[in-house]
């Protein structure tokens, strides 16, 4: 869920400031990280060809079991 900062602030994703009104949003570890940041943007990973959800990193999908 994003929200508009209220005050500035520093993304912990990339490490450079943001200014007030900036929209930002919590990444998964609780960390503040506006929403164009660079460093969040990944290529995608093949789709898992019964549930279509990204295949993980390691492993295998969960559907299969």
């Amino acid at each position: 869920m994003t929200f508009t900062a209220q005050y500035p602030g520093h993304c912990a994703a990339c490490d450079t400031g943001f200014p007030a009104g900036t929209e930002v949003a919590y990444d998964t570890d609780g960390d503040l990280v506006h929403v164009d940041c660079p460093a969040l943007v990944h290529e995608p990973r093949p789709l898992c060809p019964l549930c279509f959800m990204e295949l993980p990193r390691v492993g295998r999908c969960d559907c299969r079991d």
